[in-house]
């Protein structure tokens, strides 16, 4: 039996696209855990962390509170 790949239409159209706005753009979601920002070598430790997550990119980072928090940039407009 050979594997197949789905057709690209299947997550590249239109509709895939307005599910994942409806699934990951109106929901909470996971984005990392304080695990992630693990002490580096001479025990200094990561406050930030970049990832992208359904195609929009995230900054986590640690506050002074020592909560984390998740960033993203809400205008996609480019300042001249």
């Amino acid at each position: 039996m050979q594997a197949r790949t789905p057709p690209a239409s299947w997550y590249t159209g239109a509709a895939a696209l307005a599910e994942q706005r409806a699934v990951f753009h109106n929901n909470w979601l996971m984005a990392g855990s304080p695990a992630d920002l693990e002490r580096r070598e001479g025990g200094r430790q990561d406050n930030f962390y970049t990832l992208s997550l359904a195609g929009m990119p995230l900054l986590v980072a640690r506050g002074s509170d020592g909560r984390l928090r998740a960033f993203h940039n809400a205008r996609t407009r480019s300042v001249c």
